[in-house]
């Protein structure tokens, strides 16, 4: 029997007995049941848990325990705790774990769910009796006093709203947040002992909620996030072709310097588990792909647009008629008095040259915003570099900017809300990707994410595994005083990442713009991501620095109000 008929055998059979457990419990706990999914990640993820191997391994919700295993074989684990609330329903996998003689695998029970997060729980009933005891600077043992949690978050009920999972944060990823954001910073719970790592699966709608591809999904918990954890997504599905995204030009670019990251790690992922432009790029090369990109956006990537084109062309052919009952290419222009029906397809033609002319010419006064915002960003960089300019010189450079600004602030006053919001949408994305130092996290993976197939999930609903491990920051400096500013200031200017910087620091007390920007240097730096004009840096686009600067400035502030009164205002 091949591997491949074993495999199947493995997932089908796997399946119709999660079928029944799913059916008796009511709710559904998306898993991976796929051996061959399991071993390309352990390929992509196994240099970066070398430091891992004999560490103490913390198992929440194992399921079928196929993942788990596979983990436990790479790391071989001092001792690999199962935390699976639903025991008695999955014993056919978990209990030939813990019969193995000499087993390191141990079962844990938890009356409540809340206790599964708390690492005192785990002391208390002795379940990692060897954590503290190493002597400082120990390295007998490559991974001995190391904590790694897996976990499957993906639940969800039968009957749940698609805005629970996409609005907010669902429970379980509260956990994810409590553990990768908060816990690091008193270095307590999971990390009494030191840095843990957290490896997650989670439904792949909800990835974004910590790992945005795009500006215009970065949020607060983003931000807090990014402020204590380095997060990568080591496996998803791709991306559907209605979620928002960024301009096609940058995400190459971002590919471009993933793949030479992956080269210089020694890092390879088979073509078959990329993403289209990674697998395109690899396999036809950089120059083949930007001139792909190039005749794609000439002849329009919309299918609405093909199919404008194809009628169009069929009309100029004399392959349709405009009327009903008329012969092949009969089109009448001008007035007439004779009343004639439409053929279907010429209706559809007029209404699609219709759309297609109001987007060239959405497309066209977008086109303008953008191209004076980068002319001022230029400006703006090229001021604060040229340090031979005398004080004439320089007091001519600002007035051409100045009038820059102004010129740009008449433009987009005359725009409507929803051609604004697609330009600074588009300009917001392009000033985050920086490419010495972009502000999304998604464009310092190190390699691209191995992509999934549903059926490589028990109950096709995409799951994605992401990787989760604390690190120092800017912000890590600050004083427990100054966090809890950090998290008030974010908690209330993030209610609208769109606003400028100026206004919400405003809507979150009066006045707090005067006070706070003077003090934060880095806002009106562009060679930091700032902008001269203030009023063009949207909330959206702060990064560490600034946060961190605003913080300080908070703390400063002899006329800052009561946080108290922040919290309950925006929470």
């Amino acid at each position: 029997m091949s591997v491949l008929s074993k495999a199947s055998i493995f997932i089908k059979s796997t399946a119709q007995q999660l079928d029944i457990i799913n059916r008796t419990l009511g709710t559904v706990r998306p898993q991976v049941i796929s051996p061959d999914l399991c071993d390309d990640i352990i390929r992509r993820l196994a240099p970066s848990l070398k430091p891992y191997v004999g560490c103490d391994i913390i198992d929440i919700n194992p399921g079928i325990c196929l993942w788990s295993s596979k983990i436990h074989e790479l790391v071989k684990p001092r001792r690999h705790i199962l935390v699976e609330p639903q025991e008695s329903w999955y014993t056919p996998w978990i209990r030939p774990l813990l019969d193995v003689p000499d087993t390191r695998y141990h079962l844990a029970h938890f009356e409540r769910e809340s206790d599964i997060w708390d690492y005192e729980q785990y002391k208390d009933k002795g379940l990692l009796p060897e954590q503290g005891d190493e002597p400082a600077g120990s390295t007998s043992v490559i991974g001995k006093g190391k904590i790694l949690v897996l976990a499957n978050l993906g639940r969800y009920t039968r009957h749940v709203k698609k805005s629970a999972a996409t609005k907010k944060l669902s429970e379980s990823l509260r956990r994810v947040y409590e553990f990768s954001n908060r816990y690091p910073q008193t270095a307590s719970s999971f990390h009494n002992h030191g840095p843990a790592r957290l490896l997650v699966w989670m439904l792949d709608l909800e990835k974004t909620s910590f790992l945005p591809r795009t500006i215009s999904l970065r949020r607060r918990y983003t931000v807090l996030n990014e402020r204590s954890c380095y997060v990568e997504e080591i496996a998803g599905s791709v991306l559907l072709s209605n979620s928002r995204q960024r301009e096609a030009s940058i995400e190459l670019e971002s590919c471009i310097a993933t793949a030479k990251r992956m080269s210089l790690n020694g890092i390879s992922i088979p073509s078959s588990r990329l993403d289209e432009m990674p697998r395109r790029l690899r396999e036809d090369g950089e120059e083949a792909v930007r001139e792909a990109m190039v005749l794609n956006e000439a002849d329009g990537n919309r299918q609405w647009q093909r199919e404008l084109f194809e009628l169009q062309k069929a009309f100029a052919n004399g392959e349709k008629s405009q009327f009903i009952g008329g012969p092949p290419g009969y089109v009448i222009k001008g007035k007439t008095n004779v009343r004639r029906k439409f053929t279907p397809e010429f209706k559809r033609f007029k209404a699609l040259e219709t759309n297609n002319n109001s987007a060239l010419s959405r497309k066209a006064v977008i086109d303008g915003v953008l191209k004076l915002d980068e002319k001022i960003r230029q400006l703006e960089k090229a001021l604060a570099l040229d340090t031979s300019l005398d004080h004439v010189q320089r007091v001519d450079r600002s007035r051409d900017l100045d009038l820059a600004i102004a010129r740009y602030r008449e433009l987009l006053a005359k725009q409507t809300d929803r051609r604004l919001s697609q330009a600074l949408f588009v300009a917001d994305d392009r000033a985050a990707w920086n490419p010495d130092h972009p502000l999304l996290l998604w464009d310092h993976r190190s390699a691209e994410p191995i992509i999934t197939r549903p059926d490589e999930f028990y109950h096709p609903r995409p799951l994605a595994l992401l990787d989760f491990e604390p690190q120092s920051t800017p912000l890590s400096t600050l004083t427990d005083v100054q966090q809890s500013y950090l998290e008030g200031i974010l908690l209330s200017i993030f209610v609208s990442p769109t606003l400028s910087v100026g206004d919400a620091l405003n809507r979150m007390a009066p006045g707090a713009a005067e006070a706070l920007i003077p003090q934060a240097p880095s806002l009106q730096d562009p060679l930091r991501g700032g902008r001269r004009d203030v009023d063009q840096l949207r909330v959206r686009v702060l990064t560490l620095e600034m946060i961190r600067e605003l913080a300080v400035a908070w703390d400063n502030w002899k006329y800052s109000p009561r946080f108290g009164e922040l919290f309950q205002k925006f929470s």
